[in-house]
């Protein structure tokens, strides 16, 4: 779903307006982290793997 990340970032900075812009920091390095292995994947053709979030491992 495009733009979701900068809507959950907005959404974050109306909870806690005092905030300062750490979370939005954090969010967006978050989201760039994830972004690049799946760019790569995708320009490869390939399917993006960014861990295994509790998966089993391939058999």
């Amino acid at each position: 779903m495009p733009g979701i990340d900068r809507s959950i970032i907005r959404f974050v900075e109306v909870l806690d307006p005092d905030d300062h812009g750490i979370t939005r920091a954090a969010l967006e390095t978050m989201r760039d982290e994830h972004l690049a292995p799946a760019h790569a994947a995708h320009s490869r053709g390939g399917v993006a793997r960014v861990g295994n979030h509790g998966a089993a491992p391939p058999s």
